[in-house]
């Protein structure tokens, strides 16, 4: 439902939900109607902080606040127009690698299953769409970009990397119910409605916890870590750390480019970034869950579900909210 704001008994103002600005109420859609809408949230608020995210301001001390500094510190250290074939060879250097270090146990502090490849030495490789799960070297190429352009805190670092595991574990079970499976039997929650709900809920969840300007930057840096994992996959750089720094270099050329925006976002990553916005937006309207919009999403279309649906003017929306 959506929330009513009263001040001094009096009811001021019910949000409506408003389609492309057309004025056009949208009324509660039913789970029964459709087998894809939601029942209800999978993930809860504290009922005392009102948050989805524990407190993590105990990881907000000396040490990682130095750790962010020298992130922005080093990256702020290269030249301004190195690209792929001009990076500086600091990028590898010892530094490089002990910064690494450094990212990498500040990651297995908040994030379980970091820490568990770092104490059985099991170097996850990076990520790719066929694997639900965001592999070891992405995530620390995003905590690495966190860092570094030093817009959310340690603590809130770690809040919104703990609301995508829950995002994640309700589109897991959301594949499930609806018997999404690929022809080798594996469960299938990449690029469909498993992949809308948990970018949706994410952004909403992320909203929520931190307001929807901290929750636009951690959806935005999301996609940046991906382009830097596979960067890394395919040899362009060598190292996480001089991963980060291209992705980042991308992001900020991709600003002011179209051409460079459609070179390294692909149809899944315009996807998620549409479907974060649309998340972070239910929240702005005022709804007090995630279930009830995501099925208004999905009903009136503004929610997209598969990458092929992604043309040219869903890429012009993306790219001007880059921008």
């Amino acid at each position: 439902m959506k929330k009513s704001f009263k001040f001094m008994g009096i009811a001021l103002l019910t949000f409506s939900t408003v389609l492309g600005g057309l004025g056009v109420e949208q009324q509660k859609v039913e789970a029964e109607q459709n087998p894809l809408y939601l029942e209800e949230d999978y993930n809860k608020k504290d009922p005392i902080t009102g948050k989805y995210a524990p407190d993590f301001s105990y990881l907000d001390t000396e040490e990682n606040m130095q750790l962010q500094k020298d992130m922005q510190n080093f990256f702020n250290s290269q030249p301004s127009d190195s690209t792929s074939s001009t990076l500086s060879t600091k990028l590898t250097s010892d530094e490089a690698e002990e910064l690494s270090r450094r990212v990498t146990e500040f990651v297995a502090s908040y994030d379980p299953e970091v820490k568990l490849a770092t104490q059985s030495d099991r170097q996850i490789s990076t990520y790719n769409y066929d694997d639900y799960f965001d592999k070891y070297d992405s995530k620390i190429i995003e905590a690495q970009l966190h860092l570094a352009k030093g817009i959310l805190s340690p603590s809130q670092i770690a809040g919104v990397n703990t609301n995508a595991t829950g995002a994640r574990d309700h589109a897991t079970r959301y594949a499930k119910n609806n018997g999404w499976y690929t022809s080798s039997g594996a469960l299938k929650t990449w690029d469909n409605a498993a992949d809308t709900l948990r970018h949706f809920a994410w952004n909403w969840m992320n909203a929520n916890d931190y307001g929807t300007g901290i929750a636009r930057a951690a959806g935005d840096i999301h996609e940046l870590a991906l382009i830097g994992a596979n960067l890394l996959k395919d040899g362009a750089v060598n190292g996480d750390v001089a991963a980060a720094y291209m992705a980042n270099n991308i992001g900020y050329r991709a600003m002011t480019s179209l051409g460079i925006f459609n070179d390294y976002f692909d149809n899944p990553s315009v996807m998620d970034l549409l479907n974060n916005s649309q998340g972070r937006k239910a929240f702005a309207r005022g709804y007090d869950n995630y279930s009830e919009p995501f099925n208004i999403g999905l009903n009136n279309g503004s929610l997209i579900q598969f990458p092929t649906w992604i043309n040219s003017t869903y890429r012009n929306e993306a790219w001007n909210g880059w921008k």
